[in-house]
């Protein structure tokens, strides 16, 4: 378990607890690594939420359609382990368990099609090993803990995340507010949460509490602002990712608009800090025989920032079981070693807490409290042992009554325990023969010695044996059984045994015997390992051998068709059972017919003519193969645009006269192209398919996608523009791709990027082009000539009415000499947008007080004498 002082994640998590349960939408921040982790980057992630269900746990009941064990409402955590809400109200706290002994509190069914978020706080009570007077004592077994669970429409319980206890104290005996996605396969119509605690010690120990439980859905948040606290730009980014250029306090704010419309800010203190960091150890095992043992801790870090220096110290919780002899580090090191050293003649585990500190800087330090179990290696030991003991006994007798001493033992660890598991216990009548007497030392760790000694009591009468008598048989009976002999003795008989490899015991000697002549010999021993020995002879005469039947292979279709070769004076026997308890057919050859895919077996053996004696049957294999279908897939092609066409494909190679509707499951066609794939070629393949009789053998097709036509549509251009005159050409391509612009003579006219300027006097011949592309063969050029004529008389043919001071209006500059001028203008679409019938250079390029768009506007100017002057006039702005 690691448990990391961090007063500044603390703090942050209690400034996040506070609910706005009021507000219609809430900015919400977080941020990877979390606040307070090591590190200058960090990925921010803003967010909107809605709270779609809120339940304080500060009053009863429970909201409708909840349901749970019983559970309190208030602060019953008194001191010194009383850590109230971080709001600082009432909270809900379990108390007794249901019937299996589970603790839960299960929400009703919640709409979360749309997912969102579910969040709320949790804490645990506090071990008393840690604060020995806590009144609300806390999970220490890692099975004890709280599961955060989901069920869809009444369906099973799944797993969101565990809370894992630690041995004494965990990071959950304080108030954390924890924040899940609702996972994809949770979002549903009828989704229902639970806390559930499946395993406590008892009513009264193991509790936990929860407050501020809340389901948020997902929305819509349109405009994202962040403000670093760092004098860096404002940041429009929904989850930008930040590097802040020193370790420190910043305050974050992110601003929010929502489609709600709503608006909020939330403010956060981010501290960029770091922290020593330690690998997390469970446990671990010394032998007490041990005279000490090297614990490697690894993963050891500063946290990247300079200058600091690590100290690791260590603590055992049992120090006369398992005592601390050296810690080993040097900072800035990733590794450190804890010697310990545990006491062959104690017992008991022990709690190591590693503590890894700064000591130069600010404290940050981390802990990792792990086990270390001391295992009882030492043996225990007898202190004494009888010896032997050897009497005789006269003909007639076959006990005696025997006394002896019972060992003593002891052991370093309390509990061990002496049990006698062979023999007699002193003083009883001991049977003629050996009797081993066995005594076993078991320590409480099931370390175990054992004391053995015998008593033997010895007569000298042998024992009787007479064997059963010889046998002669066929190999085809040779399957025999073979009784043990007769056999006496005055005082009992210890063992009879037989040197054949065959029966089931040493006193039975039945089996299956070779070819041959094989001599039993038979021994009888009494109690007292007296002797006596008798020979037992078996004959067994030859039968006939396995004929020669070869094993075939045929396709679908095909007749299967056996053959076997008799020796002489033989004749062959065919079986359909393996144990040839059917009635056989005697034949050379077995025709199995017509014959589904599939291994048949029948079994052939020899007859002699002569004896009618039958050898061992010989299996032999039909083999059935699937025949083989050719599946053929149609070449096809389509134009880029136009939707997949059906696939088609044939089947060749069937027998029997059988066709396509004979198949279980036929293959499925495909291809990877759609009617979005690009111009090209495709395979068409197969996928499946499936038969009880054929095989498939698959032959690919080929779809072609070809490229589309496509035209152009030019707008016009209107005739009789001057020279240094503008125009913005239009053209669109019907594949969507871009036009490109030229001219016949380069010289009249001259183009940036779409917009023309006339050059000189003349005829103009303008083409769009488009060289197609991926999907798309080339557009047929387009063209159009138009006339232009010569620049008039210095009048500006641009202005830029932007407000700044500069050609913000029409300027005629040879005005004063053309009289009462009167002055007209239209846009591209004949619409007349000014008029003046006395011009004094003052048009900003508006109509009925909005500004006009940019472009090109048609004018005539009417002077009081003279002809009506015409041309065209660009705003740009």
């Amino acid at each position: 378990m690691k448990i990391a002082i961090y007063s500044i994640l603390i703090l942050t998590l209690f400034s996040l607890s506070g609910l706005k349960t009021s507000a219609q939408c809430e900015a919400k921040i977080s941020m990877d690594p979390p606040n307070g982790s090591p590190g200058l980057t960090i990925q921010f992630y803003g967010d909107g939420v809605v709270p779609d269900f809120t339940f304080n746990c500060d009053e009863f009941p429970l909201p409708a359609g909840w349901s749970s064990t019983p559970f309190n409402i208030g602060s019953p955590c008194q001191s010194p382990d009383a850590y109230p809400a971080p709001d600082g109200s009432d909270y809900l706290w379990t108390g007794a368990r249901d019937v299996s002994g589970h603790r839960f509190i299960e929400t009703s069914g919640i709409d979360a099609s749309n997912g969102g978020t579910i969040r709320f706080e949790i804490r645990y009570g506090v071990h008393p090993l840690a604060v020995p007077t806590s009144d609300c004592k806390g999970p220490t077994s890692v099975n004890e803990g709280v599961a955060l669970e989901y069920s869809v429409d009444g369906g099973p319980w799944t797993r969101i995340t565990y809370y894992l206890p630690g041995s004494i104290d965990t990071v959950f005996t304080n108030w954390n507010l924890f924040e899940y996605p609702i996972p994809l396969a949770a979002q549903a119509a009828n989704t229902k949460f639970r806390w559930y605690q499946a395993n406590s010690s008892n009513d009264t120990s193991d509790n936990w509490g929860l407050d501020n439980i809340e389901i948020v859905p997902n929305i819509i948040v349109s405009d994202y602002s962040w403000d670093f606290g760092d004098g860096s730009p404002v940041d429009t980014n929904k989850d930008p990712l930040h590097t802040f250029t020193d370790y420190g306090t910043y305050n974050v704010s992110l601003s929010i608009s929502t489609s709600q419309p709503c608006t909020d800010q939330k403010d956060t203190l981010i501290y960029v800090n770091s922290s020593p960091t330690i690998d997390n150890i469970v446990e671990l095992d010394v032998n007490s025989t041990d005279s000490s043992s090297d614990l490697t801790l690894t993963g050891i870090s500063d946290g990247g920032i300079g200058g600091q220096v690590l100290s690791l110290s260590a603590l055992s919780s049992n120090p006369l079981s398992l005592s601390i002899d050296n810690v080993a580090y040097t900072s800035p090191e990733s590794t450190g070693i804890i010697t310990v050293s545990p006491d062959s003649t104690m017992c008991g585990d022990a709690t190591i807490t590693a503590s890894l500190e700064y000591t130069n800087l600010q404290t940050i330090s981390t802990d990792e409290l792990f086990t270390v179990h001391v295992i009882d290696k030492t043996m225990p030991v007898f202190t004494s042992c009888p010896s032997d003991i050897v009497t005789s006994i006269l003909p007639g007798n076959c006990d005696a009554i025997i006394t002896y001493t019972s060992p003593l033992g002891t052991d370093n660890c309390p509990g061990s325990n002496l049990i006698q598991t062979e023999g007699l216990p002193s003083g009883s009548s001991f049977p003629a023969g050996t009797t081993r007497n066995t005594f076993v030392l078991t320590d409480a760790s099931g370390n175990q010695v054992s004391c053995s000694f015998y008593v033997t009591v010895s007569e000298s009468v042998p024992p009787s044996i007479t064997c059963p008598p010889d046998i002669i048989a066929a190999e085809c009976n040779n399957t025999l059984s073979i009784a043990a002999p007769s056999i006496s003795d005055n005082c009992g008989i210890e063992s009879v045994i037989h040197d054949s490899p065959w029966g089931a015991s040493y006193e039975d000697a039945s089996g299956t015997y070779p070819v041959g002549v094989t001599i039993i010999t038979w021994t009888v021993t009494d109690k007292s390992g007296n002797t006596a020995t008798c020979e037992q002879r078996v004959e067994i005469t030859p039968n006939p051998s396995q004929p020669v039947a070869p094993d075939v292979n045929v396709s679908y279709g095909e007749t299967a068709l056996l053959s076997a070769t008799p020796d002489a004076d033989h004749y062959i026997r065919w079986y359909e059972n393996s144990d040839l308890s059917d009635i056989p057919v005697e034949s050379s050859t077995l025709d199995l017919g017509l014959l589904t895919p599939e291994t048949y077996y029948r079994y052939a053996s020899q007859v002699s003519t002569i004896t009618g004696c039958e050898g061992m049957a010989r299996p032999v294999a039909a083999v059935v193969d699937k025949a083989v279908l050719t599946v053929t897939a149609d070449d096809a092609a389509i134009t880029y645009g136009d939707p997949i066409p059906i696939l088609l494909f044939d089947y060749s190679g069937f027998v029997s006269g059988e066709d396509i509707s004979v198949i279980n499951e036929e293959p499925e066609i495909y291809t990877d192209a759609d009617e979005y794939s690009d111009a090209g070629t495709y395979d068409i393949e197969f996928t499946g398919g499936y038969d009880n009789n054929y095989s498939f053998s698959f032959v690919n097709g080929v779809l072609t996608i070809e490229k589309a036509d496509q035209t152009i549509t030019f707008d016009d251009v209107p005739d009789e523009l001057r020279v240094s005159e503008q125009f913005l050409l239009s053209a669109d391509a019907e594949s969507g791709l871009p036009v490109v612009f030229s001219f016949e003579d380069p010289s009249m006219a001259s183009l940036s990027g779409s917009l023309m300027t006339i050059e000189e006097e003349g005829l103009i011949t303008i083409y769009a082009n488009n060289d197609g592309g991926t999907n798309y063969n080339p557009a047929p050029e387009v063209s159009q000539q138009i006339s232009t004529l010569p620049s008039f008389d210095n009048s500006k043919s641009l202005f830029t009415p932007n407000g700044d001071g500069i050609n913000d209006y029409w300027h005629i500059p040879f005005i004063d000499d053309l009289g009462t001028t009167g002055v007209k203008v239209y846009n591209r679409q004949g619409k007349l947008v000014y008029e003046s019938t006395a011009y004094a250079n003052n048009w900003d390029g508006s109509y009925n007080g909005n500004p006009l768009p940019e472009g090109s506007y048609y004018y005539l100017i009417y002077p009081s004498s003279g002809d009506v002057i015409k041309g065209v006039v660009n705003i740009v702005r």
